[in-house]
């Protein structure tokens, strides 16, 4: 997961886009609360028009797992559920928020969707699931302060959030931090890991065929670095060579860069000290 920086969306919408959504919004707040989904979906094309818009933004990766291929038409996730929320029976679901903008997160299908893995059969998908940290701080109304809330998921436009996962050379991807000494932190990543689908069996095969990529290329750069050192002139070309390779998989609009980027840092130490060089300028 990186860090969206969404603050740009508001001058990316296409003209006419928010009175649209404000016209939306409207025929849902007449509609009897029994026709509040049948209303939202009507006007679904709202949000869909914002699909490119948002895929610009992550160079057409899923914002939650970074995988290049979003296997769905409908690729737009409501981040707080438009319809209904799983942790609450009552709730109907954030429908005050189904043409908010800021609701929005492009997503694959794996993650936004419960899908069972092929493989392992194991199910995942973020869905209709919103847990809260407490939840007696939900809003439940439009009025309702919904910006009390603490999301357990983790929500790649809030760069503190990017933070708290990490990657094993196999490719799972596992909580960055530890239960007894971080219990929140640990536990909201044990939560977004499952509801996010982050270990599903494609995606965990491509990061670890990527850890491979990434020791190799440690190996040759350590070779090079070692022969540049030693006043070998044809070793600099090689060990550059290594660098922008290494450098294009840290690059925002490659596939899974954050799971790269964490698979350097464990090269990070006296036997390797270009890598830290490496690190710093991307």
């Amino acid at each position: 997961m990186r860090y969206i920086d969404s603050r740009s969306l508001r001058d990316k919408l296409p003209e006419g886009w928010e009175a649209r959504a404000t016209a939306a919004l409207a025929a849902v707040r007449s509609a009897a609360p029994s026709e509040r989904r049948i209303v939202i979906e009507r006007h679904a094309s709202v949000w869909h028009e914002l699909k490119n818009v948002l895929a610009e933004l992550s160079y057409g990766k899923c914002w939650y797992c970074e995988s290049e291929q979003v296997r769905s038409d409908n690729a737009v996730d409501h981040f707080r559920p438009k319809r209904q929320v799983a942790e609450a029976v009552n709730h109907d679901g954030y429908w005050w928020l189904a043409f908010e903008y800021t609701n929005y997160r492009f997503s694959c299908q794996f993650c936004n969707s419960r899908r069972k893995d092929s493989e392992t059969g194991q199910t995942g998908g973020k869905h209709d699931h919103f847990p809260l940290l407490n939840e007696t701080a939900r809003a439940y109304k439009e009025g309702d302060n919904w910006a009390r809330e603490q999301p357990m998921l983790l929500d790649p436009t809030r760069v503190s959030d990017t933070t708290l996962l990490w990657f094993e050379p196999d490719g799972r991807v596992v909580e960055k931090y530890e239960k007894e000494n971080s219990p929140v932190f640990h536990e909201r990543a044990k939560v977004s890991i499952w509801l996010y689908h982050l270990n599903e069996a494609r995606a965990k095969r491509k990061r670890r065929d990527l850890q491979k990529e990434i020791v190799d290329l440690i190996d040759e750069g350590n070779a090079h670095f070692r022969e540049f050192e030693a006043g070998n002139a044809a070793a600099e070309l090689a060990y550059a060579s290594v660098i922008r390779r290494i450098q294009s998989r840290l690059e925002p609009r490659s596939e899974y860069s954050a799971a790269a980027r964490a698979m350097l840092l464990a090269y990070r130490d006296a036997d390797h000290p270009w890598v830290e060089a490496v690190l710093t300028v991307m």
